[in-house]
């Protein structure tokens, strides 16, 4: 609809206002380039890894999250969110097709690190203890 269509069906008074809210990007110069510049940063004088993983591993997340969302789109088509429970269901749906596709996608080319994970919290360790450096004592 047109906002002249818009202003003739809601009437003149009842006319939502038009922000500038509506029309932003979702990601501004400035935050790509403090993104980029912190990733350089990090990789250069903390990690000491070469940038090109950082680039990888954000375009393979990337991947996995169009995945996600183009089959989160199409499942919310097929199931519907009519009422309160279809919309939990579709949530729970779309969240675990998620979960998987993104294990699936960092299983083929990051398999060490997730079986890294794995083996931690198999050992009856927590992933947050896993994380920690092995240094902090939690008796």
């Amino acid at each position: 609809m047109h906002q002249e269509q818009v202003v003739s069906a809601l009437g003149r008074h009842m006319q939502a206002p038009i922000t500038q809210t509506q029309n932003r990007p979702l990601c501004t110069p400035a935050t790509a380039f403090r993104s980029v510049f912190y990733a350089v940063y990090i990789s250069r004088h903390i990690l000491h890894r070469r940038i090109s993983l950082y680039i990888r591993r954000n375009v393979l997340n990337g991947l996995a999250f169009t995945a996600s969302f183009m089959v989160g789109g199409w499942m919310v088509s097929l199931v519907g969110t009519e009422n309160y429970l279809k919309w939990i269901l579709c949530g729970l749906l779309v969240f675990a097709l998620s979960l998987v596709i993104s294990l699936v996608t960092n299983m083929m080319f990051y398999r060490g690190d997730i079986l890294a994970i794995l083996s931690r919290t198999k050992a009856g360790k927590t992933i947050v203890r896993g994380i920690i450096p092995h240094f902090i004592d939690f008796r």
